[in-house]
């Protein structure tokens, strides 16, 4: 599905794999190599179910620093 690979011995690329039973902190560190970015984690949707995305359209003559602070602000607080 995303073609995680690494070159073995033999020089030829294969794919990753792993078998574990438990949840444990390499499961998590292989969800933070999949979904993260250059910013940090993006958590997949059967993680994080409410997931909100901010594009900023400008009007004509908008401060667009007012923009970006207004849109960098988190949306609510628990």
């Amino acid at each position: 599905m995303f073609e995680i690979t690494f070159e073995n011995e033999m020089r030829e690329k294969s794919m990753v794999w792993q078998n574990s039973w438990v949840y444990n902190t390499r499961t998590i560190g292989v969800m933070v190599m999949v979904h993260g970015d250059d910013k940090g984690l993006v958590l997949p949707p059967k993680v994080a179910s409410i997931q909100v995305i901010v594009v900023p359209v400008p009007y004509e003559d908008a401060d667009m620093q007012v923009i970006f602070d207004v849109c960098s602000r988190p949306l609510w607080k628990h």
